[in-house]
């Protein structure tokens, strides 16, 4: 027999008599059927699609219920019809969505940061990992929840991703993401934060980008000539390949005759004849005469390595007895270099072997460190053999009065051109500071030699296509090793008043992770307020809100300039800064 729990075929009941009724309710009709049961196991299909719905129901109840994501579903179930509940709208999407991409990335936030823009949070509904579902997100958004409209599409891979500004402070917006299926709910947002923007890196072409963002040390700004010795010497003309307009001039002879050598060592050189040919490299004089580091470098071919007291290269004052010069000294293939100042020579050396040889090229590059001269020959550092040594430390800054610069002879203390030298040269270049380690190999390119720029230690680009708002983004590229403690530094003209601001935001994207850069808010007096951030993921978009509370309204009043500095120089990095603002 069995024991009665309820009232016995009442109005109320549900379950099965003996296997014979069903009691139950349908739509709220109460109904007695006659008992069954399935003639067969489920189908494959039918358990495919019970396994969707199961998937489905555990990522609302894992990922998007128990966040924001759950309410935001009940108002777009407010707004649209059917007039269901949200969690049903978003099994309507999640079931066949997952059925295609079990890892799909739905919004679990969408929330205001401060900038009068919303930031969106993604996350996969198989793990709850960030979301990382690649491909372009539509962005709907207006004033009513039911008449929402595509304002732009969005790559949402990662947590915290802009979208284009939908308003003014004090506005109310509605917000959601559709990609095949509704990817989130409709979220109610109010624009409640005031904005100032630093920068939103909006730079049409390269130079643009650079003359904004200043390297500390771009590289070739540093190079004032290049000689690339591809000209038809027929003219007067050598050509500077540097960008700075200090073109130099054939002078000697007749000034009309050929003396180009082609094949040269990089394509065409230029040879001097030992007797009256020379280059006047005068327009170079005043972009280095300040320097207290720089380097000299170039390819030569003597035509007689046995020849003595023949001017290579020399820098001098037309009417005085200072000078910096190097020569073919008194010894078969060595060579003597020395800084004479109004008579005094306070440093020279003459290698201790031989390192230049008739008819083969050689690549000589003299370098000073601030501290001390040295000679690099076929890009390696060459004993010495010091003469008259008083002070190591002098260059062209402590020669104020040179005002003439030769390659091929030397003119000083009112001589004129003399002690002319014969062979070939390519590829001259002056450098206004001293070269890196890696910035000479480069240039020496395994004994082949190279006729290009250098590379930049750091420098800055205009990037039109990788980007998070606008037209453009700021693209840095930072070399390695030699990019340590290197800026890119933003005038602010004029300065920024960031009294109250709490935080300052950006968007950033980087090869390397971990902290590769720092940035900095530099006022009128001096001071600074660092903006310490890390990169979580490699070339990723990532945005970054850092908290400036704490510094007082003193450092913040005046802001007249930005930095990024490169604190890790390991390997080489590319990185990407777009949108910048404070609130």
């Amino acid at each position: 027999m069995s024991k009665v729990l309820g009232p016995f075929l009442s109005f109320h009941a549900t379950g099965n008599i003996g296997k014979s009724l069903t009691a139950k309710q349908w739509k709220g009709i109460k109904q007695v059927i006659r008992y069954s049961k399935p003639s067969g196991p489920p189908s494959a299909a039918q358990t495919s699609q019970r396994l969707r719905v199961h998937n489905a129901m555990l990522s609302w109840r894992k990922y998007l219920h128990p966040t924001d994501a759950g309410t935001a579903w009940n108002l777009l179930a407010k707004s649209i019809r059917p007039h269901i509940w949200g969690y049903n709208h978003a099994l309507k999407s999640l079931i066949p969505q997952l059925a295609a991409d079990p890892d799909a990335s739905y919004a679990i936030s969408i929330e205001e940061k401060g900038t009068g823009k919303v930031y969106v949070e993604m996350q996969n509904m198989d793990d709850g990992t960030t979301g990382d579902e690649f491909g372009l997100f539509d962005i709907w958004s207006g004033s009513d929840p039911r008449a929402l409209y595509k304002i732009g599409s969005n790559a949402i891979v990662t947590g915290n991703v802009a979208t284009p500004s939908l308003g003014s402070s004090g506005d109310t917006v509605y917000f959601r993401l559709i990609k095949s299926y509704w990817r989130s709910g409709i979220y109610k947002i109010t624009l409640l934060y005031p904005e100032i923007v630093l920068d939103l890196m909006e730079y049409a072409n390269d130079a643009a980008a650079q003359a904004a963002w200043v390297s500390s040390n771009p590289n070739w700004l540093i190079q004032k000539a290049q000689y690339t010795c591809e000209d038809d010497a027929a003219s007067t003309a050598i050509l500077d390949s540097s960008g700075n307009d200090n073109d130099a001039a054939l002078g000697g002879g007749d000034n009309t005759e050929d003396i180009s050598q082609n094949p040269g060592k990089i394509g065409k050189s230029l040879k001097v004849n030992g007797s009256d040919d020379y280059f006047n490299m005068d327009a170079v004089v005043s972009d280095i005469t300040a320097s207290t580091t720089g380097a000299i470098a170039l390819w030569l071919k003597p035509t007689n390595a046995a020849a003595t007291w023949k001017g290579i290269c020399s820098f001098a004052d037309t009417d005085a007895n200072t000078n910096i010069m190097f020569r073919q000294s008194d010894t078969n293939g060595k060579l003597y270099v020395t800084l004479d100042l109004a008579g005094t020579r306070h440093w020279g050396f003459r290698t201790t072997s031989a390192v230049v040889f008739t008819a083969t090229w050689g690549h000589v590059v003299l370098r000073h460190n601030g501290t001390t001269p040295s000679l690099w020959v076929n890009n390696v550092s060459v004993p010495l053999t010091w003469i008259n040594v008083g002070d190591k430390t002098k260059w062209f800054a402590d020669c104020p009065g040179i005002d003439n610069a030769r390659i091929g002879c030397n003119n000083f203390n009112s001589g004129g051109n003399g002690s002319f030298w014969a062979g070939e040269v390519d590829d001259v270049r002056i450098f206004s500071e001293n070269l890196t380690d890696a910035e000479l190999t480069a240039i020496y390119n395994a004994g082949s030699g190279t006729e290009s720029i250098l590379y930049p230690v750091l420098q800055c680009y205009s990037e039109s296509t990788i980007k998070t708002q606008g037209s453009y983004s700021l693209k840095g590229v930072a070399a390695i090793t030699d990019s340590l403690n290197k800026t890119l530094s933003h005038t602010i003209d004029p300065p920024l008043d960031l009294s109250g601001m709490d935080h300052i935001t950006f968007d950033v994207r980087s090869i390397r992770t971990i902290q590769p850069l720092r940035g900095k808010l530099w006022n009128s007096t001096g001071e600074s307020v660092l903006l310490g951030f890390a990169v979580t993921a490699s070339e990723t978009w990532q945005n970054k809100i850092i908290d400036i509370s704490a510094s007082p309204d003193s450092d913040k009043d005046s802001i007249n300039k930005i930095s990024f500095e490169v604190i890790n120089a390991d390997t080489a990095n590319t990185f990407y800064i777009d949108n910048m603002y404070a609130y």
